[in-house]
């Protein structure tokens, strides 16, 4: 008795299942595993010989079809996920100190800060001291006493609201290595405008 050529629908539906299976698993973890190769070994030899090997003539559906709608699930997903990425957040390494690793970590995002103004640099001063240096879109000679203290109690109130919104483990972080910000002013001609220092018992 010859055995059937026929294509089992219900095996090629398992192929595509674990090619869905092998989308999602990229899209959440974004490495291909053992689970992964295994989804896509599965899924790639149940395909080919239900989809393309065995006889599909009674299909009123072509089997290409259902591959290149898969095909474009999985690239949906990890389109999606990448697009989603959240942000980098700050992460202990034993064997760097923490101002460094902060230091680091701004330094990826861009340095405008709108109304021309910037931040030109971004550096340890010790172990426990972050300073970062602003150039304003602004002449010193033009700010008067008054001018200068509401610039420095406004910006102070938003640097530290800013740092007060990462994540509570972080902020654990740099209080217990006790981490000061230092903010320090200077106008379009290089010159010194005003220093903001938030302590860690600041925040």
């Amino acid at each position: 008795m010859t055995p059937s050529n026929k294509s089992n629908k219900f095996i090629f539906g398992l192929g595509i299942f674990f090619i869905l299976l092998l989308g999602l698993d990229l899209a959440l973890y974004n490495t291909l595993s053992t689970k992964s190769v295994i989804y896509l070994i599965l899924g790639v030899y149940n395909i080919w010989q239900q989809g393309f090997v065995k006889d599909t003539k009674s299909w009123k559906i072509k089997p290409i079809y259902f591959v290149l709608l898969t095909i474009l699930i999985v690239i949906g997903l990890i389109v999606y996920k990448f697009n989603n990425k959240p942000k980098k957040q700050f992460q202990a390494h034993p064997t760097e100190r923490v101002v460094d690793q902060l230091a680091k970590i701004n330094q990826e995002f861009p340095i405008s800060i709108g109304n021309n103004d910037s931040i030109i640099s971004i550096k340890p001063l010790n172990n426990f001291t972050l300073e970062t240096r602003y150039k304003l879109n602004t002449n010193v000679l033009d700010l008067d006493s008054i001018a200068k203290r509401t610039f420095i109690e406004g910006s102070k109130e938003i640097l530290i609201n800013k740092l007060k919104s990462k994540k509570e483990s972080d902020l654990r972080l740099f209080r217990s290595e006790r981490i000061n910000f230092i903010h320090r002013y200077l106008d379009s001609n290089m010159r010194f405008v005003a220093e903001i220092i938030i302590s860690s018992d600041q925040y």
